[in-house]
């Protein structure tokens, strides 16, 4: 447009005085001509005037389309660049002040192209660590509606990343704290934190939420949310009370009959012989008790311990060898109660292992199913291999409710509390068990039925 405005300006002029001035030649011609002229004469000197002129318009127009081209592409690059195009860049052919104006034109291009790649990897870079945090980050506006969110968040809070943005976090979301604290935040203008609770796919979240204001122009600032899983922490800040109280109460009870029992005897029952035998009886017990709770405490510690340093020292091991070792631990508790013990394992069948902790592990699990069985009802210790090598101990005792057995091997966790108190279980057995697989790769499962007897097993890992 630029150039057909400007090819006009110059050419339309032009043409006018060129055509005028001819005219007045050809007149000044005919009239020296004057009447001796014959028409032939006439008309040739006008056509060659005609001639001329369409020459000279010619040129005229090749002339002013030279001068109208390199501000055609002047304004062309220029309209361009204002269209986002950085990278069209004017011809330098122009010459004079043009040549300025053309140099000047594709230094702000240059500018812009390379303001525009920075910001777009700048851009690229916050795209990617966000994509790869673990903390979920959403940003939303003063009225609540979500800029952008990464996939982190978007898993916390199950929602579509392609559809959220745009959207309000009251329409996606319906934890009242988290709106609530996100009002709040955005309403002052200023920073916070708070813990929420969420429902995930693997049971309940525990996230630790924290906000900043996030400025946008004028009035209200937005505010970026980020989201901490700490459900791990959460859980074990639960289990270490737990333990806590668990401990204290167990220990309590045997302490309790302890003293209670020696201030008895202190008061005169030390002079009765059947009183006295009664509760050394009680003392021996309790103490017996406190002594395998002690015990037991500290295997799980070591247990522990000894994984946070890295794990235990594992070495290749016999198999055969250590059930036949355990079942030689829990041959004095069988006999008493008349349980066959049969153990099915291959010879020559090997484990990366530490044997004396895996020993203890069987060991636990194979006196729990003589504990708990009948007397006289077998109790069967058998391997199987495969992609996992399995010890399984199976019993025919009284089997377990199926709401029980996600908890078994939790710490002090029990069935029937005062059974097992009063059949000398700690509560620690399973959990030792469970922490042992553990550090050897592998880990437990239990299936039981009520009336039909249990199934525990020990999965490790191929040598």
């Amino acid at each position: 447009m630029g150039e057909r405005v400007l090819l006009w300006r110059v050419f339309i002029p032009g043409v006018t005085i060129l055509t005028g001035a001819l005219l007045l030649l050809c007149l000044y011609g005919l009239s020296l001509l004057g009447g001796e002229a014959g028409t032939a004469q006439r008309g040739d000197l006008l056509i060659a005037t005609l001639f001329t002129a369409l020459g000279a318009g010619l040129v005229l127009y090749n002339v002013a389309r030279g001068l109208a081209t390199p501000f055609e592409e002047a304004a062309e690059a220029a309209e361009r660049l204002a269209a986002g195009e950085s990278g069209h860049r004017m011809p330098s052919h122009a010459e004079g002040e043009l040549a300025s104006i053309a140099e000047a034109i594709n230094l702000l291009a240059r500018t812009r192209e390379s303001g525009a790649s920075a910001g777009e990897r700048r851009e690229q870079e916050h795209l990617a660590i966000l994509s790869v945090m673990s903390d979920g980050v959403v940003a939303v506006d003063a009225g609540g509606r979500i800029i952008t969110l990464n996939p982190a968040a978007a898993g916390f809070l199950k929602l579509a990343r392609a559809d959220a943005p745009g959207r309000r976090l009251a329409e996606l979301v319906r934890n009242p704290d988290l709106l609530r604290f996100a009002d709040q935040v955005r309403a002052e203008g200023g920073t916070g934190e708070t813990e929420v609770s969420l429902s995930g796919a693997r049971g309940e979240l525990r996230l630790r939420v924290t906000a900043a204001p996030l400025p946008r122009g004028k009035g209200r600032p937005g505010s970026v949310l980020v989201f901490t899983d700490i459900t791990r922490i959460h859980q074990l800040e639960r289990m270490r009370r737990d333990f806590v109280a668990n401990v204290s109460h167990e220990l309590k009870t045997p302490i309790t009959a302890i003293q209670g029992a020696v201030e008895t005897l202190r008061d005169g029952a030390a002079d009765d012989r059947e009183a006295r035998d009664r509760f050394f009886d009680m003392l021996h017990r309790q103490s017996e008790r406190l002594g395998a709770l002690v015990s037991d405490t500290l295997s799980l510690s070591r247990i522990e311990r000894d994984v946070d340093k890295g794990g235990m020292t594992l070495s290749p091991t016999r198999l055969r060898k250590v059930l036949d070792e355990a079942m030689e631990d829990c041959r004095p508790k069988a006999d008493e109660k008349g349980t066959p013990v049969t153990v099915e394992c291959p010879d020559d069948l090997q484990v990366s292992a530490d044997a004396a902790m895996l020993e203890q592990a069987v060991v636990n699990l194979a006196l729990n199913a003589i504990t708990y069985s009948p007397p006289g009802t077998p109790v069967a210790v058998r391997v199987l291999p495969g992609s996992d090598i399995v010890i399984e101990v199976a019993d025919s005792g009284p089997g377990i409710a199926p709401e029980h057995l996600p908890r078994l091997f939790e710490r002090f966790y029990r069935v029937d509390a005062g059974r097992s108190r009063d059949l000398g279980g700690t509560g620690l057995g399973l959990a030792i068990v469970k922490h042992v697989a553990l550090a050897h790769g592998g880990r437990v499962s239990v299936d039981s039925k009520p009336g039909k007897g249990s199934t525990f097993r020990i999965h490790l890992p191929t040598a």
